[in-house]
């Protein structure tokens, strides 16, 4: 199974010699990727970095190395947001887990009589306040796992498929033939799917 291309891959009629050069002016950080800091970066001795080869200049434009530098750049953040928030679900889902076992204990202490009994003799308080605390832990904890499946889902949005493409059509058809009869709501929705605030 072949990889998929990349723009900061080798070019086809790249030269090797431009290809590894681009490589050093994309592992640079974006704000030095100046002439004087890819010269630094290609070349160690000192006597050699006083010229800058004329011919570079023509390569990072041939070659489109801004252009390429940045889908790069961008790739490698989107790889990182992706981590974190895995990790991020990951925790989440953890806490979400302790709280309820948590909930179950306390749940499984509230079926007992006599052990109830005994705990609101000695601390009353403490038997509601634990189920409280576990249960604004398991809350906020849903939330949080919401909001993070939403980020996820606007950052990674998927194709569609025909099915879902058909019915989405179809409802657009149905908003339009209401509109076309004098619905005024099935005009406004129309016009916010376009992008038109009312």
């Amino acid at each position: 199974m072949s990889k998929e291309k990349q723009p900061w891959d080798k070019l086809p009629g790249e030269t090797e010699r431009a290809y590894d050069t681009f490589l050093a002016f994309v592992r640079l950080p974006p704000h030095r990727r100046r002439y004087k800091d890819l010269r630094e970066a290609t070349q160690p001795d000192e006597k050699k970095r006083k010229h800058i080869p004329g011919h570079w200049s023509k390569w990072r434009s041939t070659w489109k190395w801004d252009e390429r530098a940045r889908a790069r750049d961008q790739h490698i953040l989107d790889e990182e947001r992706k981590e974190l928030l895995a990790v991020q679900k990951e925790r989440l889902a953890n806490r979400r887990t302790q709280a309820d076992i948590l909930l179950s204990a306390c749940e499984n202490l509230f079926q007992k009589e006599a052990v109830l009994e005994d705990m609101f003799e000695r601390a009353p308080a403490s038997v509601v306040s634990l189920y409280k605390i576990a249960s604004d832990i398991r809350e906020k904890t849903d939330k949080e796992m919401l909001g993070v499946n939403t980020l996820q889902v606007q950052e990674t949005p998927r194709t569609p498929t025909e099915e879902e493409e058909a019915e989405i059509l179809s409802l657009v058809a149905l908003l339009k033939g209401q509109a076309k009869e004098g619905n005024t709501l099935a005009s406004r929705l129309l016009f916010k799917l376009n992008g038109v605030d009312l």
